[in-house]
C-alpha cells in the first residue's frame, strides 16, 4: 500500500493533451471491521486488503479484494492483491494472469478449506484505465462533478433489480423499489473469487477514457452501506477539499463514524483507494 504522486514515464497512446506529464496522486485507507459489544465496538479480523501505487515494473495499479465472510477470505484477498499490485505488461491480460496467479496460490495454500474473495483491480496505460471485477466492491469516476459507477454488483439485489428492468421493464427506481420488497439482499454474492472452484471465476474486463481533472475511486462495501450512492459524491468532494493530504483516510473515518452512529451490531470492513489525474 503506498501513498503520494509521480509522473508518469511512459504514457503509450495518449495524445500529448491528455495525459503527457500528467500528475497522478494516490491514496488509501482501510479499517477493520467491528462487532458491538454491550455499548463499545471491539474490533473484528482485517479481513480485506488495498494497494495502490506504482509498482517495480512501472505498471499505476489500484486493487481492492474484500474476503467473503464465513469463510477463510483474508487468504484469498490477501494473495490476490499481492500478486495484482505486481501486475507487469500490458492490461487487461496483466490483471487477469496476476489474478490468476494469486487464485492459484491461496488455493494451493487453503488445502481443504475454503477462502473467497472479491476483486476490483484497474491498471492505467496511456489514456485509458483497464479494470477487472468480481463481486460487489465498486469502481467509480468522478469528473466534472458527476460520479459514474464503472462496475456493476454481482449480488442477489444488484441481479433482481436487473432482472426487474429487462423482463419486466421497470424504472431503476421502480426496480429498486420491488427487489426492496422482495428482500433480495445486498450481502449475498452471486460471483467471488473462491478455493473450492476448479476455475478461477471469470471476472468482468472493461476499459474507460480518462482526463485531466478525473478522480478514481475504488471502494469496499463498507463505503456503500453507510454512506449511500445520493451522498457519495458530496462526500468525496468534500474529503478531496478539505482533506487533501490523505483525501481516502478521510472517507472511510466518514463511512466508520455513519456506521457507529447507527449503532449496528456489525460493522463491516471499510477500504477506499483514491487516483486523481491532475
Amino acid at each position: 500500500m503506498q501513498d503520494g504522486s509521480f509522473y508518469p514515464m511512459d504514457v503509450q497512446g495518449a495524445r500529448p493533451s491528455e495525459m503527457i506529464n500528467t500528475r497522478i496522486s494516490f491514496w488509501s485507507a482501510m479499517r477493520a471491521g467491528r462487532t458491538l459489544e454491550g455499548t463499545q465496538y471491539h474490533l473484528k479480523y482485517l479481513g480485506y486488503r488495498a494497494w495502490v501505487g506504482k509498482n517495480s515494473s512501472g505498471a499505476i495499479i489500484a486493487v481492492i479484494c474484500d474476503g467473503v465472510s464465513r469463510a477463510r477470505g483474508p487468504l484469498m484477498a490477501e494473495h490476490l492483491s499481492t500478486e495484482v499490485s505486481r501486475a507487469v505488461g500490458t492490461p487487461p491480460a496483466s490483471l487477469i494472469e496476476a489474478a490468476q496467479k494469486g487464485w492459484a496460490n491461496a488455493r494451493r495454500e487453503a488445502g481443504n478449506e475454503v477462502s473467497a474473495s472479491t476483486i476490483t483491480a484497474v491498471q492505467i496505460q496511456g489514456n485509458k484505465a483497464h479494470y477487472i471485477h468480481v463481486g460487489d466492491s465498486r469502481f467509480y469516476i468522478l469528473r466534472n462533478g458527476q460520479l459514474t459507477q464503472i462496475t456493476k454488483d454481482h449480488n442477489e439485489y444488484s441481479q433482481r433489480v436487473q432482472d426487474l428492468m429487462t423482463n419486466q421493464k421497470l424504472s431503476l427506481d421502480a426496480a429498486r423499489n420491488q427487489a426492496d420488497r422482495e428482500g433480495a439482499k445486498k450481502n449475498k454474492l452471486t460471483k467471488a473469487i473462491r478455493t473450492d472452484y476448479r476455475r478461477m471465476t471469470q471476472p468482468d474486463i472493461g476499459k474507460v477514457r480518462v482526463f485531466h481533472g478525473d478522480v478514481l475511486l475504488l471502494v469496499s462495501d463498507g463505503i456503500e452501506k453507510y454512506i449511500k450512492d445520493n451522498h457519495l459524491k458530496t462526500a468525496l468532494e468534500a474529503t478531496l477539499n478539505n482533506h487533501p493530504q490523505n483525501p481516502a483516510v478521510a472517507l472511510v473515518d466518514m463511512a466508520l463514524t455513519r456506521g457507529q452512529a447507527l449503532r449496528k451490531e456489525q460493522i463491516d470492513d471499510i477500504s477506499a483507494v483514491m487516483l486523481k489525474l491532475e
